[in-house]
């Protein structure tokens, strides 16, 4: 068996490359480096899907008990329904801060109704106890994303 290795290692006249050549050692360190984190881009574009999926759900749900326990007049379970939708409002918005240098907005169809709706509650004047806080600043609104969101391909989209 050592005759089958001995004419390999006769042939080469020095150390491989990988262990001699200090610019082939940092382009493997590079390749695996660039590796990790493709992986870690995917895993992280699969958590913002889930993210995503997560928030429409919530909100479809939210928005459907809202018109459910509207219907019924029970006023105690129908403000704290609405206090749970301010919360997933000021989460939405704030999810979005974070993903936007992503140039991947999240639940974008939640924040074009955000706009409009925040503090104002179909069937109802309602605002909270406390009014600076249910209602946006345009500061914490940030147009810029949603014309960031209208400028994106569809094939971007799906990448996210």
């Amino acid at each position: 068996m050592l005759r089958f290795y001995s004419h390999i290692l006769l042939r080469r006249s020095g150390p491989p490359p990988w262990l001699s050549s200090e610019r082939v050692r940092k382009g493997i360190k590079g390749i695996l480096l660039r590796d990790r984190s493709d992986e870690e881009l995917r895993r992280l574009r699969h958590e913002m899907r889930a993210m995503r999926e997560w928030m429409r759900e919530e909100w479809e749900l939210l928005l459907r008990a809202i018109d459910g326990v509207k219907a019924s007049g029970d006023l105690s379970i129908h403000y704290q329904l609405l206090e749970r939708k301010d919360a997933l409002l000021r989460l939405c918005i704030t999810w979005n801060k974070e993903l936007e240098s992503a140039a991947a907005g999240m639940a974008s169809e939640i924040v074009v109704e955000v706009e409009g709706n925040i503090g104002n509650e179909v069937g109802g004047d309602y605002i909270s106890s406390d009014e600076e806080e249910s209602q946006l600043d345009e500061e914490e609104f940030d147009v810029g994303l949603l014309e960031q969101m209208d400028t994106l391909q569809v094939g971007d989209e799906e990448d996210i």
